[in-house]
């Protein structure tokens, strides 16, 4: 077992759809969709102002194998405790190549509610 396996939790994807609340406006639904795993990664401030600190408070890096292909808006739920997480970037972008040992793509995401 590598260290990057040691520390993989189980996710699952999120879809909204919006309903009709019987007000005249919408509500929204989710309702998960595919599990896979993933490495979240606590970002964490350097020497920035206190509000670059104050911004990458819940920011996180999240490496998955490139085949879940997370892109921004994308929102997943770690199932572990229920965090959601909305993807801020595009994990097709930072990926090892094909023939790497360790096959993972990064992208951002930040903790987020649902609503």
């Amino acid at each position: 077992m590598s260290l990057l396996d040691s520390m993989q939790c189980r996710c699952v994807r999120l879809q909204k759809a919006e309903t009709p609340d019987g007000l005249g406006g919408y509500r929204a639904v989710w309702t998960e969709g595919a599990a896979f795993d993933a490495v979240l990664i606590k970002r964490r401030a350097g020497l920035e102002g206190e509000a670059q600190r104050e911004a990458l408070k819940e920011a996180f890096v999240v490496l998955t194998a490139p085949e879940v292909g997370l892109h921004h808006p994308d929102v997943f739920r770690r199932v572990s405790d229920g965090a959601t997480f909305r993807v801020t970037s595009s994990n097709g972008d930072e990926a090892t190549p094909g023939e790497a040992t360790v096959r993972a793509a990064k992208a951002e995401c930040e903790r987020w509610d649902l609503t």
